[in-house]
């Protein structure tokens, strides 16, 4: 059984590859037409309105998703054997050019506002509802804090519903634990979200190798996929420390028997390297800055 880095996969600071850029959600600001004038100049009125406020910073989180102004993107992962494209990490965005249009705003911003578990929420939903109606292939991975998830596990007997009605195989989702606080209880964390696991949902851990995401934090998890944090794939192919820490990441991996995906592939260079090391048994997924040009035709 091949495991260990299954994947590479784009990262958010270099934009989506062409063949992408059709997947973004639309948000369309033409005003309803009613039947009366006065109401068509009303309701004009209120998308200028709202669009001032986008511009200015005066939206806030709770306006966004009041208003279904938040917009989920899709970034495709690709494997390391034949260059097809794997699944999909899905993230939201805020409207275009606004204070709250990268997720980390959003995050804040809603942290703020006491609505991070709400966030949260209507993020996945809007991302799943979207790569349902796209109809894109394989996995999507859905990023989940702790503290979320968590709060997902406790409402799961009224969610599981809801999650039928998609009619979207359970198998086909991994939730992504993006954790920013520490964990301070991993074995009791773990407890807690083997009822979602039971159901078939794939579980991954984000940015290994950070504070938050330990080594103690997989061992107690047992996650299917890890993301390794790009500090340990950028200039690989120059540093051999990181080179040595990347292959004892594998070979752990392969006794654990978990898909890596690497992060921030930024050059030919160090994806030659993390290649030649998926090369020597091990599968690979990942998401790269640039097209994977050495790899066969992708079919997207």
């Amino acid at each position: 059984m091949q495991v260990g880095f299954a994947g590479v996969r784009w990262t958010e600071d270099a934009g989506r590859p062409p063949e992408t850029d059709f997947r973004e959600q639309k948000v369309s600001n033409r005003p309803v037409l009613l039947r009366s004038k006065g109401a068509m100049v009303s309701d004009c009125v209120k998308v200028v309105h709202r669009g001032w406020q986008v511009r200015s910073g005066k939206m806030t989180v709770s306006d966004l998703i009041a208003q279904n102004l938040l917009r989920a993107v899709f970034q495709p992962i690709f494997r390391f054997a034949d260059g097809d494209v794997f699944g999909y990490e899905a993230l939201i965005r805020g409207p275009r050019g606004s204070p709250l249009e990268s997720p980390l705003a959003l995050l804040a911003a809603a942290g703020r506002e006491g609505l991070s578990i709400e966030f949260e929420r209507k993020a996945a939903r809007l991302c799943l509802e979207r790569f349902i109606e796209l109809k894109l292939p394989g996995r999507i991975f859905l990023n989940y804090s702790a503290t979320a998830l968590t709060a997902l596990v406790q409402d799961w007997q009224q969610v599981l519903p809801r999650l039928k009605a998609y009619g979207f195989a359970f198998e086909r989702i991994v939730v992504e634990l993006t954790e920013r606080v520490w964990i301070a209880n991993p074995e009791q964390f773990t407890a807690s979200v083997s009822l979602i696991r039971q159901c078939g949902v794939g579980f991954a851990m984000d940015d290994y190798g950070t504070a938050q995401s330990s080594l103690s934090l997989w061992v107690a998890l047992r996650p299917e996929f890890v993301k390794i944090d790009k500090y340990f794939i950028t200039n690989v192919a120059k540093d051999p420390i990181k080179y040595e820490a990347l292959r004892s990441v594998m070979r752990f991996a392969f006794s654990t028997q978990t898909k890596l995906i690497a992060e921030g592939v930024e050059s030919e260079e160090d994806m030659k390297v993390v290649r030649d090391l998926s090369g020597r048994g091990f599968s690979l997924r990942a998401q790269p800055r640039f097209r994977l040009s050495t790899c066969p035709p992708m079919r997207v």
